[in-house]
């Protein structure tokens, strides 16, 4: 039996798919950590490595302090650690991507999803669930992609995945979303959401039609795009 903290500790480091984990209660378990309040905000996943840098930085000057000392192996030993240190936060700050590292959770209903036309923008994106939904409704645009809105709410299914912020830019680039500020400009706009899903409920990003485009829309009555 695996010991909690040492599970949970191989879900953040190596995903669901270890041999020691087993698959459906990992799924549940990674859920369960992204929500919680020091790793889990606003939909966004923070691992602070700047803290983790700064500490390397402290100890180094810590231990080049006994570098004087008459003793030729501790200061070898702590020359040795020093290099050690260095090494880490050399790791941490190249290899991991800068001092903080920030990922998202996007709920897709439509063009993105496995199987579908523009699925490849979600190359590199960790699959979360596919037995997910939002309140909504969804439409037929007749250009071979849905649209939804948050209007006479129904049930719209879809999948949540975890994306880092280049994957976003690129879908927003999909969905002619330009920011906020741009306002009638964006084909979609891009806001946050409650998702339910079989793992629990999570924030995730996803994109909505204005509702006075979608007023001469048809509606899909199954919520689920692959129902068509």
């Amino acid at each position: 039996m695996v010991p909690l903290a040492e599970m949970q500790q191989l879900i953040l480091d190596v995903g669901v798919n270890h041999p020691m984990i087993p698959q459906k209660l990992a799924m549940k378990k990674r859920v369960k950590i992204l929500q919680d309040k020091h790793l889990f905000k606003d939909g966004r996943l923070k691992v602070n490595r700047l803290k983790l840098g700064v500490w390397c930085v402290v100890l180094v000057v810590f231990f080049t302090g006994y570098w004087q000392s008459d003793s030729i192996e501790l200061s070898l030993v702590m020359a040795g650690n020093a290099c050690v240190l260095v090494l880490g936060l050399v790791y941490v700050w190249k290899v991991k991507g800068g001092p903080t590292v920030v990922q998202e959770l996007l709920f897709c209903y439509g063009s993105l999803r496995q199987g579908e036309g523009n699925h490849d923008y979600l190359d590199g994106a960790e699959f979360i669930t596919g037995e997910a939904w939002i309140e909504g409704t969804l439409y037929h645009t007749d250009f071979g992609y849905p649209a939804i809105t948050l209007e006479n709410r129904g049930r719209v299914y879809g999948e949540v995945y975890r994306i880092t912020a280049d994957i976003l830019q690129k879908v927003d680039g999909l969905e002619q979303y330009y920011g906020e500020a741009a306002g009638d400009l964006n084909h979609y706009d891009r806001i946050r959401v409650s998702v339910h899903t079989d793992l629990g409920d999570v924030e995730a990003w996803t994109y909505i039609y204005p509702d006075r485009r979608a007023k001469a829309l048809e509606p899909i009555p199954s919520g689920d795009w692959k129902l068509r």
